[in-house]
């Protein structure tokens, strides 16, 4: 069966030019560490539509771990006060932000209930940080597109925007997701830590 009119071009668009979101990467004391396999998911997907990543450390390193021992709670009150300690601790580590989306590995205290994103990962806006991303420590989502979708909430604001129902869109609930549209990659390139690759 043929595709519908304008299928191809929305889900296999690639951007004329190159570019790549700006990650910093930040890790809680004692929390396990899913960045490996997240990254590796998320720059397959970018990848054939001429985006990637740029992402600082390479690998978990002391400098870039945070001295925390909580765990990110369900109630959202708490929650984002404790976002924000982290947030802040993240300024302490690297004060110089370079246009980056910060990304911070963490534990969550619980793992069911609510809003899938916030068992596997959170992106808070709307406070006097840039956007920033929480992704849990000790769950990602079965797929691993958890630190993808979690950059596309950072860049394409609140919501999942784009997604129209399908549960392969990055942006869905999906447990396969591997599609991207071209109106959310028009957006995300616009977003404050991307930037063409030199």
């Amino acid at each position: 069966m043929a595709n519908p009119p304008g299928y191809d071009e929305m889900h296999n668009y690639k951007h004329p030019k190159k570019v790549n979101f700006k990650l910093t990467l930040f890790w809680v004391e004692k929390a396990g560490d899913p960045s490996a396999k997240v990254l590796e998911k998320a720059k397959k997907l970018l990848k054939p539509h001429n985006l990637g990543l740029d992402v600082f450390p390479a690998s978990r390193t002391p400098a870039m771990t945070l001295k925390w021992d909580g765990k990110i709670e369900v109630s959202p009150e708490l929650a984002k006060e404790q976002a924000l300690k982290l947030r802040a601790l993240c300024h302490s580590a690297y004060p110089s932000g370079h246009g980056r989306l910060p990304v911070i590995f963490a534990p969550f205290s619980s793992l069911s209930g609510g809003d899938p994103c916030r068992t596997t990962g959170w992106t808070i806006s709307g406070t006097n940080w840039l956007p920033f991303v929480i992704v849990n420590a000790d769950r990602v989502a079965a797929d691993n597109v958890t630190l993808l979708h979690e950059i596309g909430h950072a860049g394409l604001g609140g919501g999942h925007p784009g997604e129209k129902g399908s549960e392969t869109n990055f942006m869905s609930y999906g447990t396969n997701r591997t599609g991207m549209l071209k109106t959310q990659i028009l957006k995300l390139v616009k977003a404050y830590f991307a930037a063409q690759a030199k």
